[in-house]
């Protein structure tokens, strides 16, 4: 005959003390085990992530240079004169203001944050709307086209 078990009998071995610290001290420490493995996937997942940008930004650099036309610029230079602006119709962002831009070199438009720098390149490439006083008459081609970074996001 055999021996019959109690249906308590697994009561009694959980309730040993050593076997519950032991599960509770693994319990605890499990999470503290997988943190270095955690901490290697994230720097692998950046690694990669700046593997796959390095791809494609040599794949744009073996891209080849664009071909622009041969048109130079015609002579003189694009002026404002007398241009005011308002974007609601209440405060001028610019109120009688002039400039001129020659043909050849660079020219820089500083100033203090308000002052209408953007405003200003944004009549001269007629993205804002304005009366006609700062619209070049009439429109002439570039020799190539120009790139403009806004400063707005």
């Amino acid at each position: 005959m055999t021996a019959t078990r109690r249906p308590t009998e697994w009561v009694d071995k959980a309730a040993n003390p050593s076997k519950c610290l032991s599960a509770l001290f693994l319990i605890l420490t499990a999470v503290e085990f997988f943190l270095p493995l955690r901490a290697f996937g994230a720097a692998f997942h950046v690694a990669m992530n700046g593997v796959s940008a390095g791809g494609k930004i040599l794949s744009l650099l073996d891209e080849p240079e664009p071909v622009w036309g041969r048109a130079e610029a015609q002579p003189g230079e694009l002026r404002l004169e007398n241009v005011s602006f308002s974007y609601d119709g209440q405060r001028d962002v610019l109120h009688d203001v002039s400039m001129a831009f020659p043909r050849t070199g660079m020219t820089a438009i500083v100033g203090p944050s308000g002052c209408g720098k953007s405003t200003v390149v944004n009549l001269l490439t007629r993205t804002a709307k304005a009366p006609g006083a700062a619209r070049p008459s009439p429109p002439r081609q570039c020799r190539r086209p120009r790139r403009r970074r806004p400063q707005d996001p």
